[in-house]
């Protein structure tokens, strides 16, 4: 059930993190009056994040030796809405494409784990400290989803995958799947960690959505 609850976090997340960046450009707007300024203030307030979402891309490219050319992070309009940063990975197969799109929230568990790991390893309390863990959940856990291009290929690449290992279930081949099972609950203590971080942000972005909902009257943008 383990990771079953993770999932269903993973996709709250992603739903609200879309939502917390509208409610806080909202009340930016209602503030400033300037969309110009709404998105660069936008910008300024994910920088972090979109430097680790990036970065991760990159290295991750890299790492598989595809090509990485430009890396930006200048927000950009598509439409109604706002791309913080992008990089250039030239195309590869599906499975390397996967991978790097993937690369930002595979490393952002990494790191939100390496955070909870300093702060027990150290034992860091006090109210600013929390602040700034409060602030590293918020920044990591609302940049590490990809964009649908990111994700181009992932589709296929499931679908294929699927098809195999209905193939080798099919074929008798049972004895992976017993050997595979067992590895899966080992690994739920990292699935109860992951859950834990996104219960965390989820708290986060609920407020904070809350309170931009708050100060910002429902006709406005």
């Amino acid at each position: 059930m383990t990771p079953v609850v993770f999932l269903f976090l993973l996709l709250a997340l992603f739903i609200l993190s879309k939502k917390v960046a509208q409610g806080i450009g909202s009340l930016i707007f209602r503030i400033s009056g300037s969309k110009k300024a709404t998105v660069g203030i936008l910008a300024f307030i994910f920088l972090p994040g979109t430097v680790i979402h990036e970065f991760a891309h990159a290295a991750v490219a890299q790492g598989l030796g595809v090509y990485v050319g430009e890396i930006e992070f200048t927000p950009t309009f598509e439409g109604d809405s706002v791309k913080l940063g992008s990089v250039q990975v030239a195309q590869s197969d599906p499975f390397r494409q996967f991978l790097i799109g993937a690369a930002p929230l595979i490393i952002g568990f990494v790191l939100i784990f390496l955070t909870f790991a300093l702060y027990d390893k150290f034992q860091i309390s006090g109210f600013w400290p929390q602040v700034l863990l409060f602030y590293i959940l918020f920044e990591i856990g609302n940049t590490m989803f990809s964009s649908k291009r990111d994700m181009e290929g992932a589709l296929e690449l499931f679908a294929a995958v699927t098809l195999v290992l209905g193939f080798v279930y099919l074929l008798g081949f049972r004895q992976i799947f017993d050997a595979v099972l067992p590895l899966l609950k080992n690994l739920d203590s990292v699935f109860k960690m992951a859950s834990d971080s996104l219960v965390k942000i989820i708290i986060i972005d609920v407020i904070i959505i809350a309170s931009s909902r708050l100060f910002t009257p429902k006709n406005h943008i």
